[in-house]
């Protein structure tokens, strides 16, 4: 019985982790208003976007190769034309929220996290439902007889 209580958490731990990389985030970039959609699947076509945006407002960033692992991004800057919001994805390993902005730019906020549409402007710990259903279950029925 308890082999089959292994097996099934390491199922639903793999399957977390496939979800996992077929991340959703909020895609937008607007100025002066806060935007909050459209939701995409993280792609490399979409971080170039981003990056496109970014490099423009960020003095630093440092994209060295391309990964299939992202997450999702919601940064806050500050010109004198006012306020820039730009949500998206980028790739796991970019840092974009440490280093500084541009010359006449001011970084007013950054988060970066790995879930799904968690860039939504509204700051959330979540944990994976699925993954809390399956290990609830799986707890009650096998190791708790």
């Amino acid at each position: 019985m308890k082999t089959v209580a292994v097996l099934l958490v390491c199922f639903v731990v793999c399957l977390n982790y496939v979800t996992a990389n077929e991340l959703k985030c909020i895609q937008c970039h607007s100025e002066n208003v806060t935007c909050s959609e459209p939701t995409v699947q993280c792609t490399s076509e979409y971080v170039a976007t981003n990056i496109d945006i970014l490099i423009q407002l960020k003095a630093d960033i440092e994209i060295n190769k391309k990964s299939e692992d992202y997450r999702c991004f919601d940064a806050e800057f500050e010109k004198e034309k006012g306020i820039i919001f730009v949500r998206g994805c980028m790739y796991d390993y970019v840092d974009l929220c440490a280093g500084d902005a541009v010359q006449d730019v001011s970084q007013n906020a950054c988060s970066r996290c790995d879930t799904d549409e968690c860039n939504n402007g509204a700051s959330s710990l979540t944990l994976s439902f699925g993954l809390m259903v399956g290990l609830v279950i799986t707890v009650k029925t096998f190791l708790l007889q």
